[in-house]
């Protein structure tokens, strides 16, 4: 009933006029397990505007489209080996249009939402383990069991304790200062001609970075040269992969089977 008790003082309404999305859960396995609701903002400068309509869900911000009329992913372009190298020789990116790309897409960031200690303990008292537990010590306490009971109700709320908190928790917080660990690096960018340095945050699509050896905080297609990748964090391969380049003269876009690895 948890969706229920989310949605309860909302009303239904149309995408076009809806101040939050409630987002359904139909695979659990792609990291969605419950209802959620998320608010529906505007972009700065457009309150009074549909298109500058968004939300922002798994590190993905959805803008409102009124051709469509259904909010679609920011950030998403269909690239060749053409346009990236039109791209290359042209001198990247108009500092004044990455700037408006940042404002519509959002920043090349992953936000970690970490619970602070009662969010923590309600979370995971919260689950259904522990209200039957709950109501067993009840059982106790009413058979004249007391002390079968309190001895019960330290173990329960012992170890739901240190599991939210020492590791639960812990491991939250470690994931978010990986997540915000990047966002202190500084990128080669070619921007207005020149070769800058831009923090990983400010990346935006259409960007040419210079990659040199060491980590890139984004996902990126590589256009000249060559690299050698190792993704055993990600993938569990244990072996070094070799990224293709794009085809100069193709206009084909970009596929990641084709250009991924070797």
């Amino acid at each position: 009933y948890s969706g229920q008790v989310k949605t309860f003082f909302l009303q239904p309404s149309s995408l076009a006029e809806a101040t939050h999305i409630a987002i359904f859960p139909r695979d659990k396995t792609k990291g969605l397990d419950q209802l959620q609701v998320v608010r529906v903002r505007h972009l700065p400068g457009s309150e009074a505007a549909s298109g500058g309509r968004y939300y922002e869900q798994t590190c993905v911000r959805y803008l409102w489209s009124d051709e469509a009329r259904r909010f679609r992913p920011a950030g998403v372009s269909k690239l060749s080996g053409q346009d990236a190298y039109k791209a290359l020789d042209g001198g990247g990116l108009a500092t004044n249009l990455a700037l408006e790309r940042l404002d519509r897409q959002g920043r090349n960031a992953i936000h970690v939402k970490v619970l602070g200690i009662f969010g923590s303990l309600l979370a995971e008292y919260a689950q259904p383990i522990y209200i039957f537990q709950m109501m067993c010590i009840w059982c106790y306490l009413f058979f004249d069991s007391w002390n079968i009971a309190l001895l019960w109700i330290f173990l329960v709320f012992g170890s739901g304790a240190w599991t939210s908190l020492m590791i639960l928790r812990r491991n939250q917080q470690q994931i978010a200062e990986m997540a915000a660990a990047g966002g202190h690096r500084l990128e080669k960018v070619l921007r207005d001609g020149l070769w800058k340095d831009v923090p990983a945050t400010d990346l935006t699509l259409g960007d040419v970075v210079q990659v040199k050896d060491g980590v890139v905080c984004a996902d990126l297609a590589l256009v000249a040269g060559s690299a050698v990748v190792n993704e055993s964090m990600l993938t569990g391969e244990p072996m070094p992969l070799q990224k293709l380049s794009l085809e100069q003269n193709s206009d084909a876009p970009f596929d990641y089977t084709t250009h991924g690895k070797k």
